[in-house]
């Protein structure tokens, strides 16, 4: 087990959930701009 081994799936979760995260938070500002999903809101 090298190094390499760990940091490649770990690299791959952070990354996954930076994703998600940046996915979600522009949607939120999509929805706060344009207002089609959550107008009440």
């Amino acid at each position: 087990m090298t190094a390499f081994d760990i940091l490649v799936p770990l690299v791959a979760i952070v990354f996954a959930l930076g994703a998600a995260w940046v996915a979600r938070q522009a949607t939120k500002r999509f929805d706060e701009k344009h207002g089609h999903h959550h107008p009440a809101e």
